[in-house]
């Protein structure tokens, strides 16, 4: 019993511990405003999203 409690401990506490890291990440780049194409932006992360595609 105690072997299985000592499991469940160690689970709850990376599951917590993996939320709380991913709550700190920042951005890789901040995007910034290369076009305005009918009065939407298009950032440099939509253009490098995009060529992901191609």
């Amino acid at each position: 019993m105690r072997k299985y409690l000592f499991s469940a401990g160690l689970a709850l506490l990376v599951a917590a511990s993996s939320v709380s890291v991913t709550a700190v990440v920042q951005p890789a780049f901040a995007a910034e405003i290369k076009y305005v194409v009918n009065g939407i932006p298009i950032t440099t992360g939509d253009i490098a999203h995009r060529a992901a595609f191609f």
